[in-house]
């Protein structure tokens, strides 16, 4: 494709040198920041909102910052003409165009080895997003190209330059932008409905008992799981994006847009949207809204409301911090008793 021709005609392989391939300073992820974009990362704490930036949290900024500290002198390490590459493994990659380019772009770049599991995900991703797109429901950024280069596969799509998803001040934005686009692609793509067990681990009730130990608390909640389970009341399925924290979640005027579609899985509703929660406890509001959206379209009478956020809440203390546990049985007994 012409596009993506025109980026590799000058980033010469896949963007960036082997030597990027290892990072010392970060565990996780490795950020590299060319010298020009670095200006407007020093200040990004201090923009505001209409400014157009990438949505990053301060942490990331700052993993920028450090790493870029720690090789500006070694300039043989950022061979791109891009402003930003992040490596998240050996073999995956990202690179942001933000300046210089007439449009702000997102490069992933995958390995296509043959156990190479990003690659299966990439190439998932990218047909999840035609999907998206053709359903017309919701705001996600443009697929530019999407192809296999020898044994690397390429997607190029725009970068959505907006703010990130605020928890704390944008509750008419989550009920009147992000809950409907919601709402209307579930029933775009179809909505089913299965028993609430099928998506349980068998040992549900015996591993939460152990995270929540003697709680007095945490007793209820496990009695109040194990008639969930007994009932088995059917609960809504469809396509769910699976990561909706502030991280995936970008403001472009006053519409929300949706980022990353890696976890998307065909999944129970009340856990996609309990999700957005579940990252920012105190925002209690957010069940309500959910309620609302719920018990208007995906409450079927074999199941209550309160039932599927105790099986939502549930899932989500196997898979959160134990440190945080606490704050997710407080969003329990304020909606679902």
């Amino acid at each position: 494709m012409q596009l993506l021709d025109e980026f590799l005609a000058y980033e010469q392989r896949i963007s960036v040198d082997t030597k990027l391939r290892t990072n010392q300073f970060v565990k996780y992820k490795s950020w590299y920041v060319s010298e020009n974009y670095m200006k407007k990362i020093l200040v990004y704490p201090m923009l505001s909102v209409e400014d157009k930036i990438h949505p990053l949290r301060m942490r990331t900024v700052l993993r920028m910052a450090i790493n870029f500290v720690m090789r500006r002198t070694a300039k043989e390490l950022f061979p791109s003409t891009s402003d930003v590459i992040q490596i998240s493994h050996p073999v995956y990659l990202r690179a942001f165009y933000n300046t210089g380019h007439g449009h702000p772009y997102t490069l992933k770049v995958v390995c296509d080895t043959k156990h190479c599991k990003y690659s299966e995900e990439l190439k998932r991703e990218v047909a999840l997003r035609e999907q998206l797109t053709s359903l017309k429901t919701i705001n996600i950024p443009k697929v530019l190209s999407a192809e296999q280069r020898g044994d690397a596969f390429f997607l190029l799509k725009e970068m959505i330059l907006g703010r990130r998803f605020n928890a704390r001040t944008d509750r008419t934005l989550y009920r009147e932008s992000l809950l409907p686009q919601l709402r209307d692609t579930y029933q775009a793509y179809g909505v089913r409905y299965a028993p609430i067990q099928t998506f349980l681990p068998p040992d549900m009730t015996a591993k939460v008992t152990r995270l929540l130990g003697e709680r007095a608390d945490g007793k209820s909640f496990v009695k109040a799981l194990k008639n969930v389970i007994e009932r088995n009341g059917l609960v809504a399925v469809s396509l769910c994006h699976g990561d909706l924290g502030a991280g995936n979640l970008a403001v472009v005027n006053d519409t929300v847009f949706f980022l990353d579609w890696r976890k998307a899985h065909e999944g129970m509703i009340i856990a996609d949207l309990l999700k957005t929660t579940v990252k920012y406890p105190h925002h209690y509001y957010r069940v309500k809204d959910i309620r609302e959206i719920m018990t208007s379209n995906f409450i079927d009478n074999s199941c209550l409301f309160e039932e599927l956020v105790t099986a939502g809440i549930a899932l989500e203390t196997l898979r959160v911090n134990p440190i945080r546990i606490p704050k997710l049985l407080h969003i329990w007994h304020h909606h679902a008793l």
